[in-house]
C-alpha cells in the first residue's frame, strides 16, 4: 500500500507539471518555441516533438486520468473483490487516459483537433500533414 501511495504521489507530481506546463503553452506564446525546443522525442523528430509541446493540453488530461486510475488501484489494492463503482472508475479513467494521448498524438500528427491546439498555433502543420503535402500524398 505505502509503494502504491508513493507511485500516486509520483504520478501526481506529474498531473501538476503537465498541467502547469499547458497553461503556459495556451497563455504564453513566447515560451512555446523554448519548449518546443527542449522536448525530446527523437525518434519521432522535431516537427512531431513540436506536435507533443502543441497538445499539451490533452497530455495534461491524459495524466490526471491516470492520477484517477492510480487512486482507484490504491483503494482496492488489497481487497479480495473490487466493487462495481470502483471497476467502473477504473474503466472510466483509462478510457479518459487512452483518449487524452490519443488526441495529443493527433495534435501533434495532424494539428487536429483546433479546439484543443493553443489559437496561435492553430495554423501550423502537423508533422504527418505537412510530410504528406509534401510528398503528394492524396487524401489530405
Amino acid at each position: 500500500m505505502s509503494q502504491g501511495i508513493f507511485v500516486l504521489l509520483l504520478i501526481s507530481g506529474g498531473a501538476v507539471f503537465s498541467t502547469w506546463r499547458a497553461v503556459r503553452v495556451a497563455t504564453r506564446p513566447d515560451l512555446f518555441e523554448p519548449y518546443a525546443r527542449q522536448e525530446s522525442l527523437g525518434i519521432f523528430g522535431p516537427r512531431f516533438s513540436r506536435g507533443m509541446v502543441r497538445g499539451s493540453a490533452p497530455m495534461a488530461v491524459a495524466s490526471w486520468a491516470l492520477v484517477a486510475f492510480m487512486c482507484t488501484a490504491v483503494a482496492t489494492s488489497g481487497r479480495a473483490e473490487a466493487s462495481a463503482g470502483s471497476l467502473l472508475a477504473a474503466a472510466a479513467s483509462l478510457a479518459i487516459l487512452v483518449a487524452g494521448a490519443l488526441v495529443a498524438v493527433s495534435v501533434a500528427a495532424f494539428n487536429r483537433p483546433k479546439w484543443c491546439v493553443p489559437r496561435y498555433l492553430r495554423d501550423e502543420p502537423g508533422a504527418w500533414s505537412r510530410q504528406v503535402k509534401q510528398h503528394g500524398i492524396a487524401g489530405s
